[in-house]
């Protein structure tokens, strides 16, 4: 099989996402000044230089690492002008917007897997309250029943995107039901939020998408959401308490009851 060779074509589209110039990028990387030049003009990289180049070109969180470790080898202007790209390049996803405002209003330590239970539960509301989806992102059904593994790397990163820049890419209603859920949900642990949302999955319908995926449907978490809304009476986002506190209790008693 072919090996893959990143192009001066990729080179460059990393150079303006970032904005950064061609010696400043091959510093941050510990590489000779008039590396990225050469390949630029048609010098072909060994596979490793390859692989870096590629890695950080699908991965801005590999990006911000190399940033912040190596922003002695460029000038303070070259790294604060490259960090507000890249800032600006990650929360062009509206699901990284959610991810990252929820991370900076969340008080102790979720696991990966708690932060996507998360992410369900306000794409759930959202639809449930509105009609209308928080963020693009179907819920797959994986090995562990948690959606979204797609933004595990944005879950896991140490990336810190200032707060007002994740205020003007929500919409006030985003943000008060945002904040609802967290203020809602940071009382409970991982393994709790997992086992209401399994509980409350295991009778919902799977359907498949264009690629044949085994999914829940937008429609369906609308429409369960919909019931919890009204069974619950979350009537606005300070109420999602409403919800969490009356599961966890139904849940730890139907547990304590399974183990007679």
């Amino acid at each position: 099989m072919k090996t893959q060779v990143i192009t001066p074509e990729e080179i460059k589209e990393i150079l303006k996402r970032y904005c950064i110039g061609k010696k400043p990028l091959a510093k941050l990387l510990g590489w000779g000044e008039t590396t990225i030049i050469r390949y630029l003009d048609g010098d072909i990289p060994s596979k490793e230089y390859s692989d870096k180049l590629i890695l950080i070109k699908e991965n801005p969180y590999t990006f911000y690492e190399i940033l912040n470790q190596n922003k002695h080898y460029i000038t303070q202007i070259a790294y604060q002008k490259s960090l507000r790209a890249l800032y600006a390049y990650v929360i062009s996803s509206k699901a990284s917007v959610i991810v990252h405002y929820m991370k900076n209003q969340w008080e102790g330590l979720l696991p990966v897997e708690g932060f996507r239970c998360l992410l369900y539960f306000s794409q759930g509301f959202y639809l449930g309250m509105y009609g209308k989806l928080l963020f693009e992102g179907e819920y797959k059904i994986t090995d562990g029943k948690i959606p979204y593994e797609e933004l595990k790397d944005v879950i896991l990163s140490d990336l810190i995107i200032p707060q007002e820049l994740l205020n003007d890419r929500l919409s006030q209603r985003e943000k008060d039901l945002l904040d609802g859920i967290v203020k809602a949900f940071r009382w409970y642990g991982y393994t709790t939020l997992y086992a209401i949302m399994i509980e409350e999955n295991d009778g919902l319908r799977i359907s498949r998408n264009k690629l044949n995926e085994r999914i829940i449907s937008y429609d369906t978490i609308e429409k369960h959401f919909q019931w919890i809304i009204k069974e619950y009476l979350v009537l606005k986002p300070e109420d999602v308490w409403k919800y969490i506190d009356s599961r966890f209790a139904e849940t730890r008693k139907w547990k304590l009851l399974s183990t007679w």
